[in-house]
């Protein structure tokens, strides 16, 4: 029998926190909550953060390239890609990710003759933060037909259209691969993540499954993949297909309601004929369907599509449809969304990151439209089921808690409560690990987070991962929080 000493514990939606308590584990469950007021600890329990929307082989690559997150010119990225040329020696493609020229001065990126010149006559692929948009050079671009879609072979800047199939046709090695789970495992560990949904393609959902990763995984493909290449063995583990209805806002590529700040629209990136076909794809193959739907267009295309599709089937579809993002679902709403059918994946990480005043978001599109997006409270109010996930951008929950709890739109936060229901045991739900969607309670699968202080007290600045418990053993711990009795 081991134990957890603490001094609070949220248990789950409607049921009042407890005080100082011991938490009794036997193998992989909970055998017993016991009220322990001599206990004196600043240790708070919750259930385990799921993911509900991640990339998680990515997310552990990342870990192993350059971060280029942190430069602030064009000048600053070119020394990178001068730095990991020379680090390479002579093998290998100068990988980069995380770029996002919205924080320079200077949002300018370097021409292709400036990144064939840092190279050395290296190959380099550099992905921006938001995944929707690439910077390749000359030695990419010679392998690249000049109508791939998205490409602008003068630049060597791909926004969407063949951004997508770069892993593919430029593979990472599977030595690498294989190190990036184990990464990915331990940056799940020391976010207090125990389960996650992600999103890979064949090759990376194959080293995903042969990795074995110390966690509780779902994997969705991607449409795009499997309507080339229906026969993938790993369709037979799926658990949903995704299919991009539109971009992302930092590449200008959400098709949102309105132009952005420079003038431009965008429309979404399929007919309504194409998200039928999606939609009866995923049906055959029994697989949720998952839709990338930031911008009302996109969402009001995904709505009158989605209502055809239903009305065909009496109105009911018990695979469900996922939508993922919908920030700017407001100028679509209601719409056609059903609560019975249509879940809501979104990310509070976006609203800490890029949404609040002054951001990214604002300068994209204008103040007005910036604060009405990613609205929670709309689609809470509504009786639809929100989870979180965290995109990578970046992995892991507490970054995103603040953008829940402290929207720049009032109208539009949740309480503490709201949001650690919605990244813990209605994203597990949503996700399908119906082992740990319940309240924490004797019997109950001994998935735990444990914060170095109360969510309800304190600034989610101020707080921490500790220790997570997955099936009742411990995973990461940052300061002694089971004990052996």
């Amino acid at each position: 029998m081991r134990i957890i000493e603490c001094g609070g514990v949220w248990v789950g939606p409607g049921r009042p926190r407890l005080g100082p308590t011991r938490i009794y584990i036997a193998d992989n469950s909970i055998e017993d909550l016991e009220q322990a007021p001599e206990i004196n600890s600043e240790l708070f329990v919750i259930p385990a953060f799921v993911d509900a929307h991640c990339h998680f082989l990515w997310s552990g690559l990342e870990t192993l390239l350059p971060d280029l997150g942190g430069v602030r010119s064009s000048r600053e990225l070119l020394d990178a890609v001068s730095r990991e040329a020379v680090a390479l020696g002579n093998g290998g493609i100068v990988r980069g990710y995380g770029f996002d020229e919205s924080l320079w001065e200077d949002p300018g990126l370097p021409s292709l003759q400036e990144l064939d010149a840092a190279s050395g006559d290296r190959p380099v692929i550099l992905r921006r933060v938001c995944g929707h948009a690439a910077l390749v050079n000359s030695r990419i671009l010679n392998d690249l037909p000049d109508d791939a879609p998205g490409l602008d072979p003068e630049t060597g800047l791909i926004r969407e259209g063949i951004v997508f199939d770069l892993e593919k046709l430029f593979p990472p090695e599977p030595p690498l691969l294989r190190k990036a789970c184990r990464n990915a495992v331990r940056m799940a560990a020391e976010s207090g993540v125990t389960s996650v949904y992600t999103f890979e393609t064949y090759t990376t959902s194959r080293v995903l499954r042969e990795c074995r990763p110390g966690l509780r995984t779902s994997t969705c493909l991607y449409g795009r993949e499997v309507l080339e290449d229906p026969r993938g063995s790993e369709l037979r583990e799926a658990s949903g297909l995704k299919f991009f209805l539109d971009g992302s806002i930092g590449a200008g590529t959400a098709a949102m309601s309105c132009a952005y700040a420079d003038g431009t629209e965008t429309s979404p990136l399929l007919s309504e004929d194409e998200v039928m076909e999606a939609l009866e794809l995923s049906e055959s193959l029994k697989l949720v369907p998952i839709f990338h739907a930031i911008g009302g267009r996109a969402l009001e295309l995904l709505g009158s599509a989605g209502r055809k599709f239903l009305d065909d089937r009496d109105g009911s579809f018990k695979l469900g449809i996922r939508v993922e993002h919908a920030e700017d679902i407001a100028s679509s709403w209601p719409g056609s969304w059903d609560p019975d059918v249509h879940s809501f994946v979104m990310q509070p990480n976006f609203v800490s990151r890029w949404q609040m005043p002054g951001g990214l978001y604002e300068k994209m599109l204008g103040a007005v439209t910036a604060r009405r997006l990613n609205p929670f409270r709309t689609v809470l109010d509504a009786g639809f089921r929100l989870a979180f996930g965290s995109d990578g951008m970046p992995f892991g929950p507490l970054s995103g808690m603040t953008g829940a709890t402290a929207h720049p739109d009032p109208g539009q936060r949740m309480d503490v409560e709201e949001a650690l229901y919605a990244y813990t045991l209605e994203a597990a739900s949503v996700c399908g690990f119906r082992d740990i969607a319940g309240s924490l309670r004797p019997n109950r699968m001994a998935d735990l987070a444990v914060l170095s202080g109360d969510p309800f007290e304190r600034p989610w600045e101020e707080l921490e991962v500790v220790g997570t418990i997955y099936r009742g053993k411990v995973v990461f711990e940052k300061t002694t929080v089971l004990q052996e009795i």
